[in-house]
């Protein structure tokens, strides 16, 4: 094999992996808590097409400071028992937020938080309950997707006063 067409292989391979990694893109849909106390996040995930297996969740929920939110190098941390509850046959998810913190609660790719409306049938949830001192914010339908605004462009942030 002569070695420009080696340099030819190797510059195409590495155009295919920069493209299938170039389009890989989503964006996180989080609860913020700005309360001064805790609140409880209850939300329904829509039927599967498979009535014979249970639904799980779309994402597993993770939790980070809100002010971490625009940093870019915080990871999500994976919530657990008993800051969270999921049950299959309901499809309802429990979250327990403390103030200033945010959760993911869904993520969707190929999808930026300005085109959401496009794209309502990728969202999988389709009811959203935030209680907390401030009273209970209770979302259904589109509202749950259209009651998130961009923080940026891979970041939907529905706020809890």
């Amino acid at each position: 094999m002569s070695n420009l067409f080696k340099l030819f292989l190797a510059l195409s391979l590495l155009a295919i992996v920069l493209c299938l990694t170039a389009c890989s893109f989503g964006s996180n849909f989080v609860v913020a808590n700005e309360s001064n106390d805790r609140i409880q996040i209850r939300y329904v995930v829509k039927k599967g097409n498979n009535p014979e297996y249970p639904r799980s969740l779309p994402e597993i929920p993770g939790v980070m400071l809100i002010s971490e939110l625009d940093d870019g190098h915080t990871a999500w941390r994976d919530l657990s028992s008993p800051m969270l509850t999921y049950n299959e046959t309901t499809r309802t998810a429990v979250v327990t937020l403390m103030p200033n913190e945010a959760v993911r609660i869904e993520l969707v790719s190929e999808t930026r938080c300005e085109d959401i409306d496009k794209h309502f049938d990728r969202f999988e949830i389709e009811e959203i309950s935030i209680t907390g001192v401030s009273g209970t914010l209770r979302l259904t339908g589109e509202q749950t997707v259209k009651s998130f605004t961009a923080r940026s462009k891979t970041t939907c942030v529905l706020t809890y006063r």
